[in-house]
């Protein structure tokens, strides 16, 4: 990964911060048929139904006052009814939510560890065992510090 050649006082929205960002993207996003742009489309849609059925389970009071100032009886059992419908349905889509949410985080920290440790492994940065130079290495100690960024960077939680 090399050392950056960017002043760490001058932080801001340039052309290196784009570009790190676009291959984050890439490595969470690895094709228009991968299991994390399913999920993370699922997510989109599940989202957008939360938000439908939270607008019309706000129209249930109203409907109430109209069924009471009518005084209809199966007008209140049908108002009822499809008050419970949508207090169900907003539950299954807020529990999908979480789950695909979950999933969506648990996969994006395989995907990024798989990536960590393909960088890690692919120079010679790592000691070898059974030569013992006058520097030895303790790699797990950088394995912790990559794997809290990594956790920070994954953990986005949809509300």
């Amino acid at each position: 990964m090399g050392e950056s050649k960017h002043d760490p006082e001058n932080v801001g929205f340039d052309l290196l911060m784009f570009q790190r960002l676009l291959r984050l993207v890439h490595l969470i996003f690895p094709g228009w048929c991968s299991l994390p742009t399913a999920l993370f489309s699922l997510l989109f849609f599940l989202c957008g139904l939360e938000q439908f059925l939270a607008y019309y389970i706000g129209l249930v009071p109203s409907g109430y006052y109209t069924v009471f100032n009518a005084r209809d009886q199966t007008a209140f059992i049908y108002q009822t009814g499809k008050a419970f419908g949508l207090i169900v349905g907003i539950s299954v889509v807020i529990s999908v939510k979480r789950y695909v949410d979950s999933t969506l985080y648990i996969t994006w920290r395989q995907l990024l560890s798989r990536a960590l440790h393909r960088l890690y492994f692919s120079g010679i940065n790592y000691y070898a065992v059974n030569v013992l130079p006058g520097r030895i290495d303790n790699p797990s100690s950088r394995f912790k510090g990559l794997a809290y960024e990594e956790k920070a960077t994954c953990n986005i939680k949809i509300r």
